[in-house]
């Protein structure tokens, strides 16, 4: 009889095994997701918010290489997902400290084409008082306009400490940049990747300057790519940037 139960239970072990392998081969994939990443000379750390839901939208934020990842070339590439019945976003934020200086990202991403509801953004900020942003969104509104540059803190007024604008694109090349300084912070977004102040005038999509007047000591810059109000994308596309180089100029 004894060796009978034992025998039973040998078996079933046996069934068992793989599933408790499996799991742990999961929980240690999962666990081994990087937290930084290399890209542009610095290093970015990258969100996770363990499956909770956090602003900004509020979303998932994931260090999936999946969400997150530097190509062959160097470029990074940030991508919105969904698995398991939810949508995952990316966001990376540069390790290192700057201020007051220009901020400049190069990318080869139609940011023109996004679903309403993705929010790009490309900004420096230290909490919500103290930000600056480019961000490419409609925000939830089909006919808005795609594009903005901000200031925080809020609320917005326009052309004041935000400007709102639309960008049509002819190709994947844009540069975006902005330069803070103590009492004003100048925007400039054109098309192709030229050095900054070589850009020919045609090629400028848009440009602005806040007079506001927002303290950059202890800034860091960050890129994230998320869905406004959490809201899935409503063509149901799982959205992608790319950013060729980042460049701080103090």
């Amino acid at each position: 009889m004894k060796k009978n139960v034992i025998a039973a239970l040998l078996f079933v072990l046996t069934l068992l095994a793989p599933l408790y392998i499996s799991i742990a081969n999961l929980q240690a994939s999962a666990a081994t997701y990087p937290s930084t990443i290399n890209f542009s000379g610095y290093t970015w750390y990258i969100e996770n918010s363990n499956n909770q839901k956090v602003n900004p939208g509020p979303n998932y934020w994931s260090n999936s290489p999946q969400n997150v990842w530097v190509d062959s070339n160097g470029y990074l590439h940030l991508k919105i997902t969904y698995s398991n019945g939810r949508w995952y976003c990316p966001e990376v934020t540069c390790t290192q400290t700057f201020g007051y200086g220009t901020y400049t990202y190069y990318l080869a991403s139609r940011v023109d084409q996004f679903d309403k509801n993705i929010v790009a953004g490309l900004f420096a900020r230290i909490d919500d008082t103290h930000e600056v942003d480019i961000e490419f969104s409609k925000w939830g509104i089909s006919n808005y306009q795609n594009s903005r540059y901000a200031v925080q803190p809020a609320p917005y007024i326009e052309d004041q400490n935000k400007h709102t604008y639309n960008t049509v694109l002819y190709g994947d090349y844009t540069t975006q940049y902005f330069t803070w300084q103590p009492n004003s912070i100048y925007f400039e977004s054109f098309g192709g990747h030229y050095a900054l102040g070589t850009e020919p005038a045609g090629n400028i999509i848009q440009s602005f300057t806040s007079y506001r007047q927002v303290s950059a000591t202890g800034a860091k810059a960050h890129i994230n790519l998320w869905l406004y109000q959490g809201q899935a994308p409503s063509d149901g596309s799982q959205p992608e940037i790319i950013i060729k180089s980042f460049q701080y100029t103090p």
